[in-house]
């Protein structure tokens, strides 16, 4: 076996133990030298399909020290600053290399996954909406989306069939009108909750 065809194996194998269900890879590896990629190698491009409640390895609700202990370089805790105070959350490296942020919520006793942040650009939902879409295509591909902002600290959510999009505005209201708003706003996250 060459060691191109070794090294896609590889990369495939990590990307199917961590990432989305439903992925698939595609893409060239240029020359080896000396085992490493040589200066014409491409990267290998990925994608997956979002689904509810799941994210590359992690489940809503799932134990947060579990988790930490299934992934190789386990969790970072990173403190947010909103209106109401910091917020503990974790962020974790993904098998295709893309960062995810958790929120947990204490229950039973046990810090459990309550909300999956994705800002990485390899991942759709099953209708083709991702990061860094416009909101006016993402009403194209849910024209029922109603958005909604915090009055604490501005964060804009457009939700729709089931899914939740950060976008990258603040609105201090939470009734939104979105015919008003500017349909060129992109999507900064997919959040799942």
């Amino acid at each position: 076996m060459h060691i191109k065809h070794f090294f896609l194996l590889s990369v495939l194998a990590l990307l199917m133990a961590g990432a989305c269900k439903n992925d698939t890879a595609s893409g060239e590896q240029g020359e080896f030298k000396n085992g490493k990629p040589g200066a014409s190698a491409k990267s290998a491009v990925y994608s997956c399909t979002l689904q509810s409640g799941y994210l590359m390895g992690v489940k809503l609700g799932m134990n947060v020290d579990t988790l930490a202990k299934k992934l190789k370089g386990g969790l970072t805790m990173e403190k947010l600053k909103t209106a109401k105070g910091e917020v503990e959350t974790y962020i974790f490296q993904a098998a295709n290399l893309e960062s995810i942020r958790i929120y947990p919520i204490e229950k039973d006793g046990q810090k459990r996954v309550h909300v999956v942040e994705y800002a990485g650009s390899l991942c759709t939902t099953e209708k083709g909406a991702g990061v860094a879409m416009t909101l006016g295509d993402l009403r194209k591909l849910y024209p029922e989306l109603a958005v909604h902002g915090s009055e604490e600290d501005g964060r804009t959510i457009a939700t729709g069939e089931g899914w939740k999009f950060l976008l990258g505005t603040q609105v201090f209201t939470y009734g939104v009108d979105i015919d008003k708003m500017n349909q060129d706003i992109r999507v900064t996250a997919i959040v799942l909750q």
